[in-house]
């Protein structure tokens, strides 16, 4: 693609300060550019060959009128030599391209008009205005050259002719030649300073597309321009820059990030690398190609290392920054140059993998399955999206059994996702995918208005499982809040034994993840206390997981424990996970907080677990997650029928369904 002569000063100075190989001509931004000086041009250039062609046509019909006849074989050679030049300029697809033509034309009729003998008027009007169409076609630096050179030839001319005496201007030029030469010099400094204002405004239009504004960096519309011919890339990101920037402020970030910016020039040199401005808190590095030494891990960690070590002073506190870096590296051997979204695709997955496993340093690897995780993680979002739009998820009911008697405490509200066969499965990976793409809440209003329109039926306590982005969601709060009570008008709760009895009447128990950071934030410490303060009971789910102190959880004045399911489970072979379970059991007895063991799933792990004191208790031998419609057991009981047994005080129908494989001795224990 040929660049319009009138901007090309522009692009020679970007050029300078841009990075090898860039191909300016194919961005979206220079295309705009291009497209609306072209525009311009061709409105110039179709105003200079109309006005031609009329002053043309006049003139032939003035000598027609002279000679009484047909005019000279010159009228008619001008005539029909602009008529074709008018039809060539506005069929032409590049009308651009017809600049030199106008001024040749122009002057063409400057001399034209300087030999025919009507044709002076003519001729100084044109040499008036030649600044014009010389400086928009050729642009401030090429047409000064060409303005000043047309001006020392009309005024060579000027002097040439006969001045006519008492038209004469000092004795040299005459009246109009003067005036033409005045208005010359008139217009050519006023189109100067207008071209070359037009040709800073495009620079800086230019600018602002190709380069950062806070660094002065190229930008991500540069990289996506610019080819790789093997060599490595990498993405570095300041993690705790939105940390700083809710500490500190917008200014202060600014300010980093501009000395990151720094930091990273300097090095360029050294470590022969191109520094991109891509996001707010990340920046593209792309090395030199391996022929002239190519960047590896060792030089990439050496960059890391250089940065972290720096120190920041703000509000007489000394800050590090953490960086993370994810990149590509060529295997080796000569490679095809490879286009931006290819290398850029590849240094994402990289840094997405290493802030997700808190890494410093990742590498893109082909048989890594980062994006084979970003694909099941699109797949699993639109799943995910598609249930809530189209009301598909679906909330299942499984038991929580009292200790000592058997009865149904209360049941457990899970969430079920259809996925593409139909069929319902558990949410496992959906559920972190809603909380970072905002379904959660969905999810979570989703669970409450099924376990309190469950409760309403039933009589019965549901717990449902909400994380601590949850419970600060106002919406979903107020929701609860909403909901609890209605329910509650409509159940007999209080009557109820098991954990009713225990925990005083509360119709809804809302389970918390041990993994949040309750004890450290003041705000999940506000919403927990707000929850008892409406009626609902909380509970912490998973204990155990990630072995937390247990008195951080003294403070929250919970109602219930919930015992890690795998724990549970290996306490049977594992004698120090046995005691650590004893132990907890005991340390919540003295405490007034309830206990569930979850994942009980034989008869002797539940005589072991009741032996050790464990209030209620949880699994399959108890049973399964079941819709509200299914039977709920292999007598074929329906949910009525069971919640009638249970308010009638009758043993657990579970335990008793499942004699045919359990020990006898135990069950008539357990009854």
């Amino acid at each position: 693609m040929r660049t319009s002569f009138n901007i090309e000063p522009a692009i020679r100075v970007v050029k300078t300060i841009l990075p090898a190989g860039f191909d300016f001509q194919k961005a979206t931004w220079w295309q705009e550019i291009e497209q609306q000086n072209k525009h311009c041009l061709s409105t110039i250039i179709g105003s200079m060959l109309l006005s031609g062609f009329v002053v043309a046509l006049a003139f032939f019909i003035a000598a027609a009128f002279r000679s009484h006849g047909l005019p000279p074989l010159r009228y008619w050679l001008a005539l029909g030599g602009l008529i074709a030049t008018c039809l060539g300029f506005f069929l032409s697809q590049r009308p651009d391209a017809w600049a030199p033509w106008a001024l040749v034309i122009i002057v063409t009729g400057i001399i034209c008009g300087r030999c025919l003998p009507d044709g002076y008027g003519i001729e100084r009007f044109l040499f008036a205005g030649l600044p014009v169409l010389t400086y928009v076609l050729f642009g401030y630096r090429r047409g000064l050259p060409v303005s000043l050179i047309a001006a020392l030839l009309g005024l060579a001319g000027a002097l040439l002719r006969p001045a006519g005496g008492a038209t004469a201007v000092a004795g040299l030029l005459s009246r109009a030649d003067g005036l033409a030469l005045g208005a010359f010099a008139i217009v050519s400094p006023l189109v100067a300073l207008l071209q070359m204002t037009h040709e800073a405004t495009i620079l800086g239009i230019i600018r602002r597309f190709v380069f950062d504004e806070t660094t002065g960096m190229p930008n991500r519309d540069v990289l996506k321009y610019v080819p790789r011919h093997g060599a490595t890339f990498a993405i570095i990101q300041i993690v705790n820059l939105e940390d700083i920037r809710s500490m500190f402020g917008y200014e202060l970030t600014e300010a980093i990030i501009k000395l990151v910016a720094g930091l990273l020039r300097r090095l360029e040199t050294e470590y022969r690398f191109t520094t991109y401005r891509l996001k707010s808190h990340e920046f593209g590095l792309m090395f030199a190609n391996p022929a002239s030494g190519c960047a590896d891990t060792a030089v990439i960690q050496a960059i890391l290392v250089k940065l972290s070590h720096e120190e920041l002073l703000a509000s007489g506190s000394k800050i590090r920054l953490n960086y993370v870096i994810g990149f590509d590296e060529p295997e080796g051997g000569d490679q095809p140059a490879e286009g931006c979204d290819e290398f850029l695709t590849k240094a994402d997955l990289a840094l997405k993998e290493g802030v997700r496993n808190r890494v410093a340093l990742m590498k893109y690897h082909k048989t890594h399955p980062i994006r084979e995780r970003a694909g099941r993680n699109l797949h699993c979002y639109s799943l995910l999206a598609s249930n809530i739009e189209n009301r598909a998820l679906r909330a299942v009911f499984q038991p929580v059994v009292d200790g000592r008697s058997g009865q149904i405490a209360w049941y457990e509200a899970l969430v079920r996702i259809r996925d593409e066969n139909g069929d319902y499965v558990p949410p496992g990976e959906y559920l972190e995918l809603s909380a970072s793409t905002g379904l959660s809440r969905d999810i979570a209003c989703f669970m409450i208005r099924q376990a309190c329109r469950f409760m309403a039926d039933s009589g019965l306590p549901v717990s449902v499982n909400l994380s601590g982005n949850d419970i600060l969601d106002p919406f979903v709060m107020t929701t609860i809040q909403e909901l609890v009570s209605v329910a509650a008008g409509s159940t007999d709760v209080a009557s109820h034994a098991g954990a009713a009895s225990h925990a005083g009447a509360a119709c809804l128990i809302v389970e918390l993840l041990e993994s949040e950071k309750y004890e450290s934030d003041e705000r999940l410490v506000k919403a927990i206390r707000f929850l008892r303060s409406i009626g609902v009971r909380t509970a912490i789910d998973d204990f155990g997981a990630g072995y937390s102190n247990l008195a951080n959880f003294i403070d929250l004045d919970i109602d219930v424990l919930k015992i890690d399911g795998s724990l549970v489970s290996r306490s049977m072979k594992d004698s120090n996970l046995r005691a650590f379970i004893a132990g907890t059991i005991r340390f919540c007895a003295s405490s007034g907080i309830l206990t569930v063991a979850e994942h009980v799933d034989s008869p002797e792990l539940a005589m072991i677990l009741r032996t050790d004191g464990i209030d209620f208790m949880q699994g399959y031998l108890f049973g399964r997650p079941e819709a509200i419609q299914s039977p709920l057991d292999r007598h074929g009981l329906t949910l009525a029928e069971r919640i009638e047994a249970c308010k009638a005080g009758q043993a657990c129908l579970a335990v008793q369904a499942a004699k045919d494989w359990a020990e006898p001795e135990a069950m008539a224990d357990m009854a």
